[in-house]
């Protein structure tokens, strides 16, 4: 188990054989406790719960001993499975308005899921060992408290971004920090898992980040990596026009690299386009498969021909692969010959015209023998 004052996690390692055996509904629960936002918080994960290959997990805020009256606290639940490779699964996730119980004598609200990987594909995953490691099954749960003190109302869920940008702000609540560019960053890792398959994978799978709380990033500037992180939290790509054009391009390299995608169309339908960012444009969308950017590019080279011919002198386009080069130079010929074309039928019409008009001129003049 692991915990920070705003966020905790924890596992269960579920005996499968053995699970399997009994296979009574609620005879396997196993129960535990994690510390988040200064409340204990109880989950119970039942293998088998609803039949065989089902694992269920629920949440829930045993009542305070205080007699104080108990505060509406909004928080994000988690729990995924983790495969016999490392790779977790895709889970669930929920955000919750929630308080401690009332009554000691009464059973608390529970939160969760009846299914967090179960059915037909998922049995026959566990069965064919895809989630076992050891004969075991490795559940994964998460909770990170948002806010709380304040009633619940139905703008909660739409100020998750407010409250997850003030979680990202406030490094007491961090549990892991990233050296990246000689500074550090702070973050928690069940919000990068929960946004980014890539940070899923490396923070709670096999990879040697998942055991350490300080992880060294190659290869990344400190505000691409911020502006990224701003993404994941909240959504806001804080990616303006009048941003600059190339630190753009670096934070859509960032985000195909960590699998963030909503930030990667974002920035690839945004990039306004000029004679000197065009090649760059262009390199970026060959090296992160962006087709879309790439046609907005090599039809911006070749509407003009100032556009290429600035677009050529930059550094950019001499580490365009031969083929794209060959490919732009084609279009644009052929634009050539067809506007050269278009020309010639213009003046051809133009001439046909006035000889026509000549002609009717001529035969309307009675001086004319």
């Amino acid at each position: 188990m692991a915990s920070t004052p705003g966020s905790g996690y924890l596992q269960f390692k579920i005996d499968y054989s053995a699970a399997a055996r009994r296979r009574r509904r609620r005879a396997t629960v196993q129960t535990k406790h994690v510390s988040a936002g200064g409340h204990l918080w109880r989950v119970r994960c039942y293998p088998y719960r609803l039949g065989l290959g089902d694992v269920s997990v629920f949440f829930d805020l045993p009542a305070a001993t205080s007699t104080a009256p108990a505060p509406i606290i909004t928080a994000v639940l988690e729990a995924f499975l983790i495969g016999s490779d490392g790779s977790p699964s895709r889970g669930r996730r929920s955000v919750v308005s929630c308080s401690p119980g009332a009554d000691p004598a009464k059973p608390p609200r529970p939160w969760g899921w009846p299914r967090v990987a179960g059915g037909e594909k998922d049995d026959w995953r566990l069965q064919s060992h895809e989630y076992l490691n050891g004969g075991h099954v490795t559940v994964l749960c998460g909770v990170i408290v948002l806010g709380g003190g304040e009633p619940a109302g139905p703008s909660a869920v739409g100020q998750l971004g407010s409250h997850l940008g003030g979680l990202l702000d406030n490094d007491l609540t961090s549990d892991v920090s990233f050296l990246v560019g000689g500074e550090t960053v702070k973050a928690h890792r069940a919000v990068l898992a929960a946004r980014s398959p890539v940070f899923k994978a490396a923070l709670f799978g096999p990879m040697a980040e998942a055991q350490m709380a300080h992880i060294t990033l190659e290869n990344l500037d400190p505000d691409t990596f911020r502006n990224l992180l701003r993404f994941i939290y909240t959504d806001d790509d804080n990616n303006d026009k009048e941003q600059n054009v190339l630190r753009g391009l670096r934070l859509l390299a960032a985000a195909d690299r960590y699998g963030v995608g909503g930030l990667k169309h974002a920035c690839e339908q945004r990039r306004a386009l000029t004679a000197g960012t065009a090649a760059a444009a262009l390199e970026c969308a060959e090296m992160h498969g962006l087709p879309g950017l790439r046609k907005r590019c090599v039809d911006f080279l070749v509407a003009k021909k100032g556009n290429l011919r600035k677009a050529a002198a930059t550094e950019a386009y001499g580490r365009l692969f031969p083929w794209v080069i060959q490919e732009i130079e084609d279009k644009a010929k052929r634009r050539e010959e067809r506007k050269q074309g278009a020309l010639a039928d213009e003046v051809g019409s133009v001439l046909s015209w006035s000889r026509k008009r000549s002609a009717s001129d001529i035969a309307a003049d009675p001086s004319v023998s």
